[in-house]
């Protein structure tokens, strides 16, 4: 850059609505030559030849990214249903045009409805021999009260309670046989041990009687229990207590906030002991006494699918007790967050639009099919899973992704302190390379249930799994800021920021004004001073804004952040066209 001392200086004028004005705020032309710059903005690289007029000049004092802006400053991506098998994504869409909802919602109670179905069945096998994913998923969708999630929940998980109903009916007398088998068992024991008293040691009929009590005992051991997929309210010890009796399978499952609140201590003082959950997401083994007798049930799992408020997750700021202490202790790094934009105000009356029956047939089909997966046993009859392999083009993508999402975390390759754009919430994406593992595994079953063991993880599965898996990630973001993490980014803030100088015209502001203006006020007002600074930044970072300069006036000065005029632009900037180099 060339910064000739001869060059005339344009002094900072107030804030106008002249488009040439504007430009004369930014732009420091030299005398005689061609090289420019932007006042209060760092360097840019220098321009292209002979620029023709201020506007044209103007179009290179701004970062390559700057035209990208509205689709880099956009709402969080949506997930995409044609990534998910057809019964799935067709179920997930009519649902949200149904209800009138982002129909990621639907998709993500899909992916923990499908693992409720099949955890502790299947589990996916990685590049390396051994390793061994199963196939439990944690979803929490966050949306404003009035949102529907209550409607989409219910149609999402309708075939799993539904299922649940008609097993329970039909081994209803079984269990009352074997309620009666148990209660005569413990007569007998009564019996047996009255008996017993009355024998000498070493008696053979002492014996024969001690063994007969041993039998009954375990009869009674395990009694009958009705089947139950998951619970919608429980606390950490309900969990524990339905992992034993439901041979170590458990999903919580809830339209509201409040079970989020049970499993984190609500009923504990805020203290709650979630190991078993966190064990529950990797297949982990737990110990369980009841009345001196001790339960060991391995391999367990836990699949969480939740629709809460967004002050569900603003509860968890850091702090005393469990709910400030779940981030450290790996809790919220197992989940995969999804924060859309509410629909709420865009909605219409006739809008909702019928579920095709047979789209919901095929649903509940699939589903069903899911849950009567028999269990796979080895030649000694022990129940083991299927496990689910990659094929050679499953393998390679699977490559690049792992590479792509380890690249992204600690520090730049040159050694500088700067923290790759994952390093602030590694304990989510470290787990990446293992959870698109396990959607993949869904994923492959739903496309082709019983022959899914005869049958390689194809490449193109794989890929769909790794685009959900992406597209999650800035939602992850969002939920960590709601959470309180100042390291998050901000850039969701950024681009209110953006459409509000582009709705106003706006050429220049104080900061308080963000607290202050109307629009800006509930994101703005109550803002920490610090966690405003690193949104202004990424306006900053993107030229949208120049750093903060003294605006002088006819009265007092103040300081203010400048507007890029390109933002306000009421046509098209094109590529200046320049003889000299044939353009």
């Amino acid at each position: 850059m060339n910064n000739n001392t001869d060059a005339s200086t344009t002094k900072v004028a107030s804030a106008t609505s002249s488009k040439e004005a504007a430009v004369t705020q930014f732009v420091r032309v030299g005398s005689g030559t061609d090289v420019y710059q932007v006042d209060a903005f760092p360097p840019f690289p220098q321009s292209a030849e002979s620029p023709q007029t201020q506007a044209e000049r103007l179009f290179y004092l701004i970062p390559a990214k700057f035209s990208d802006l509205d689709t880099s400053f956009a709402e969080l991506p949506e997930v995409s249903p044609d990534c998910f098998p057809n019964w799935v994504g067709n179920m997930a869409s009519e649902v949200a045009a149904n209800t009138q909802t982002p129909v990621g919602m639907a998709l993500m109670l899909a992916l923990s409805m499908m693992a409720t179905c099949l955890q502790r069945k299947i589990e996916v096998e990685g590049i390396t021999a051994g390793h061994r994913e199963p196939v439990s998923i944690w979803t929490c969708s966050v949306l404003p009260p009035g949102n529907n999630k209550s409607a989409v929940f219910n149609l999402m998980k309708a075939p799993l309670d539904n299922w649940v109903e008609e097993e329970n009916n039909r081994t209803e007398s079984e269990r009352i046989k074997k309620f009666a088998e148990i209660d005569i068992a413990a007569k007998r024991i009564d019996k047996l041990k009255r008996e017993c008293g009355e024998l000498e040691s070493g008696d053979s009929f002492l014996t024969d009687r001690l063994a007969e009590i041993e039998k009954l005992e375990r009869l009674r051991k395990y009694p009958p229990v009705e089947l139950r997929l998951c619970t919608d309210d429980s606390t950490c010890e309900g969990v524990r207590d339905m992992l034993v009796e439901q041979g170590g399978r458990a999903a919580i499952l809830s339209d509201e906030g409040g079970a989020f609140d049970t499993l984190t201590g609500l009923y504990n003082n805020g203290n709650a002991n979630i190991d078993v959950l966190l064990k529950g997401f990797s297949g982990g083994s737990i110990s369980v006494t009841r009345t001196n007798k001790t339960y060991t049930v391995k391999d367990v799992v836990v699949s969480l699918g939740l629709t809460v408020q967004p002050t569900t997750l603003q509860n968890l700021q850091p702090g005393k007790g469990t709910k400030g202490s779940l981030r450290g202790r790996g809790f919220t790094g197992r989940a995969f967050f999804y924060v859309p934009k509410s629909l709420v105000g865009q909605r219409t009356v006739d809008g909702r639009k019928a579920i095709q029956q047979a789209t919901i047939d095929a649903y509940n089909t699939g589903i069903k099919k899911m849950l009567m997966l028999v269990d796979n046993r080895s030649d000694d009859g022990a129940i083991c899973k299927y496990v689910y392999k990659l094929s050679d083009g499953a393998k390679e993508l699977y490559r690049r992704f792992w590479q792509e999402v380890e690249a992204r975390h600690g520090c730049s390759v040159d050694g500088s302190s700067d923290e790759r754009d994952l390093t602030p919430i590694q304990d989510f994406t470290t787990k990446l390379q293992g959870s698109v593992l396990r959607i993949a595994g869904l994923f492959h079953h739903a496309e082709y249930f019983g022959a899914a063991r005869d049958t390689e993880i194809a490449a193109e599965t794989m890929s769909n799994a790794i685009k959900v898996v992406k597209t999650l990630i800035p939602h992850a973001q969002e939920a960590y800021a709601m959470m309180g993490d100042d390291t998050a980014p901000k850039d969701k803030h950024a681009a209110e920021v953006y459409k509000w100088i582009k709705g106003k015209a706006v050429v220049e502001f104080r900061e308080s004004d963000l607290k202050t203006t109307e629009q800006l006020k509930p994101t703005f007002a109550k803002m920490p001073a610090k966690e405003l600074e690193r949104v202004l930044s990424v306006l900053e970072r993107n030229g949208v804004i120049s750093e903060s300069v003294k605006v002088e006036t006819n009265g007092r000065p103040f300081s203010a952040r400048l507007v890029n005029p390109l933002c306000n632009a009421q046509e098209p900037i094109s590529t200046p066209k320049h003889p000299k180099n044939g353009n």
